[in-house]
């Protein structure tokens, strides 16, 4: 049998990459603080509402920034393992939902439990008039 020394799963993995040079770059870093900003009082009184009631009075900034950024086009959002970036597609879909009584969205989820955990945030929000998930899965 087996046993690992390293502390994390892909160290062998990333140390391979590095001696045949397939792996270029990678880094850590260590936490700090984060960097919060304001909810945008643009958003509908609904969202506002809705976020309130969650207790959200501030966004991470990367969340204000993906927030603006998804009114003006395509955006990627990247960034650390439960770092918010559901929020980043979330908030822009549920103010278009609550101002735009006939706009739709669709999300598509690589696995049976992302869309029902995302199905479930999405009801968290309590907007329950405006905004109606529901899972097609086969």
């Amino acid at each position: 049998m087996a046993i690992a020394h390293e502390t994390e799963p892909w160290a062998a993995l990333l140390e391979q990459g590095r001696t045949d040079q397939r792996l270029v770059h990678d880094d850590s870093y260590d936490a700090r603080l984060p960097r919060l900003t304001l909810v945008p009082g643009e958003l509908s009184p609904a969202v506002m509402g809705a976020l309130a009631s969650a207790g959200i009075e501030e966004l991470y900034s990367h969340q204000g920034q993906a927030l603006y950024d998804a009114f003006e086009g395509p955006t990627i959002v990247s960034t650390g393992t439960a770092s918010g970036k559901s929020l980043c597609f979330q908030l822009p879909t549920l103010q278009t939902l609550t101002t735009d009584r006939t706009a739709r969205a669709l999300y598509l989820y690589p696995t049976k439990a992302l869309a029902q955990d995302q199905a479930r945030s999405l009801h968290a929000f309590g907007l329950h008039r405006q905004v109606r998930p529901a899972i097609y899965d086969g």
